[in-house]
């Protein structure tokens, strides 16, 4: 049987902002092509996607499509238009019907799957006098953009479903994933995001945030429609799933099984932030010290919450109030807290978030003035004195000691449900389980190889194995594709064994037996 070649394999940048370019035939294929997607681990709370990496190599020197030098090299007067730091990037695969082997080739014929999209975040030229003229290129995914974006003036959510406050969260970037699919949470929560801050949290951290206490998952995944697909789950979504392939064959390569107890966790600490709401308007931000606007000029300022009791710490706000005259601002022709002749000629804009608000400030008078008094009044959130419910196994305990795990669960203020998840928890990691990382598969027919290109990370897979014991269903959580010299495809899986999700709903043979794979409350 003769190795698989992938004469279909595309790199396409949108090097004018609007359309696709093939740039394939000025990849250096013997440097190969990898990437990488998904969620790392396979904890409690490994549930939510890791930044996802393209790594290729583009010919600089003047064997390339351009027949220039430079032509990769965004410093060079030849470099191709378009290739730059940010430039929307993606490889596609062929996927579909196969057609013989020695007879015809190897050759395949189908639709596209889009495999990997982002954007290029790295360039390194090479020497042109002394190196090979190559430009080594770095590509980040959606994720990328998530752990680099701050969040702004979101409002605090009241009652919101999991997968709408999730969709609150990406709504809030001012970049957007190429497509979306949400399944139905299972939590709703009573208040979000009076917990974020704008100065330091980013998209990423807060949609774990959003996908811990849904004990859900996020991740990108590769699709027909152009890739960069973003995914929620709602924690019972992998009980509802069936398998879609079988990677048991002759081109699976196995790890060593690992049985840790690194991996055991007997003793979780589950902890809930009940919200204290203010009974009435209480002022959450004060202008410290006068500010100057000149004539005609625009001063646009944030102002973060802060609790009235304590100034230093800072809190949430909701039910806030629109600036009211003399009351919660004051303008005059001169420094000094009752000075206020010139309120007429101010005009204020307040924008409020959930943590802070932005004001836009305009002198319409022929002279400068001073903002002597400013504030935002709204209903405080405070979270205090969080309570931590605790889940056990003893029978685990006496085997292999007390293991601690701490379950941090932003969004649940109810102590009962928390322990719910603890429970959950215990019964999923009480015992030792299989861990398989790094499962390859090398492309050697056409039937695998149309496998790999379709497999994404929330599939489940059958991995049987009578040498290894294996006769289990895993989740894929992450995916790396090395397409090597040759063209030869490998793909490598990390994967979650599937008994680890599968302890929520009662019903479903082989996991859904009371008091043994599940678990009631969650």
């Amino acid at each position: 049987m003769s190795t698989v070649t992938l004469d279909f394999v595309r790199i396409e940048m949108k090097l004018d902002g609007v359309n696709w370019t093939d740039v394939t035939a000025d990849v250096v294929g013997a440097q190969g092509i990898s990437f990488n997607y998904g969620i790392s681990g396979h904890g409690p709370v490994d549930r939510y996607a890791s930044g996802g990496k393209l790594n290729f190599v583009m010919d600089n020197s003047q064997s390339n499509s351009g027949a220039v030098l430079g032509y990769y090299n965004p410093r060079h007067d030849n470099c191709r238009s378009g290739f730059t730091l940010g430039c929307l990037t993606r490889v596609v695969l062929a996927a579909g019907t196969y057609y013989g082997e020695e007879e015809y080739s190897d050759l395949y014929y189908g639709a596209p799957w889009y495999k990997f999209h982002g954007k290029i975040t790295s360039i390194t030229v090479d020497s042109a006098s002394y190196g090979e003229r190559r430009s080594r290129v770095e590509v980040n995914d959606f994720v990328y953009e998530m752990g680099r974006q701050k969040m702004n003036l979101l409002d605090v959510q009241l009652t919101r479903r999991s997968d709408l406050f999730f969709g609150d969260i990406i709504g809030n970037m001012t970049t957007a994933p190429t497509s979306t699919t949400y399944s139905q949470g299972q939590e709703t929560f009573t208040y979000a995001a009076d917990d974020l801050r704008d100065e330091r949290n980013t998209a990423l951290g807060a949609a774990q945030k959003c996908v811990n206490s849904e004990f859900g998952y996020f991740y990108i995944k590769g699709d027909a429609g152009g890739g960069d697909h973003l995914v929620f789950e709602d924690r019972h979504h992998r009980v509802n799933s069936d398998p879609v392939s079988d990677l048991s064959n002759s081109n699976t390569v196995y790890p060593a099984t690992l049985f840790s107890i690194e991996e055991v966790y007997n003793r979780v600490l589950t902890t809930a932030y009940p919200r204290e709401i203010g009974v009435s308007a209480e002022t959450l931000f004060t202008l410290q010290k006068a500010l100057s606007i000149p004539a005609g000029g625009t001063a646009i300022i944030r102002g973060r919450y802060s609790d009235p009791d304590q100034r230093t710490d800072r809190i949430g706000g909701v039910g806030m109030i629109t600036p009211v005259i003399s009351t919660d601002y004051k303008f005059g022709s001169t420094e000094g807290p009752t000075i206020e002749d010139l309120n007429a000629y101010l005009t204020i804009a307040a924008t409020y978030g959930g943590n802070e608000v932005e004001y836009s400030l305009i002198n319409t008078f022929g002279s400068g003035g001073y903002l002597n008094l400013l504030r935002a009044r709204g209903t405080a959130i405070r979270i205090y004195e969080p309570v931590v419910a605790t889940s056990e196994n003893a029978a685990s305990q006496a085997s292999y000691g007390v293991r601690e795990y701490a379950l941090t669960l932003p969004y649940q203020t109810d102590p009962l449900t928390a322990k719910d998840f603890g429970d959950v928890t215990v019964a999923a990691y009480a015992q030792p389980i299989k861990y398989l990382d790094g499962v390859s598969v090398v492309a050697k027919s056409g039937t695998v190889l149309n496998q790999i290109v379709g497999l994404e990370p929330g599939h489940r897979v059958t991995l049987l194995n009578s040498d290894m014991g294996l006769d289990d269903d895993f989740f894929i959580n992450s995916i790396r594709i090395d397409i090597l010299p040759g063209s030869i495809l490998k793909a490598t899986y990390g994967l979650r064994i599937a008994a680890s999700d599968l302890v929520w709903l009662l019903g479903q043979t082989s996991y859904g037996e009371l008091g043994t794979t599940t678990v009631l409350g969650a």
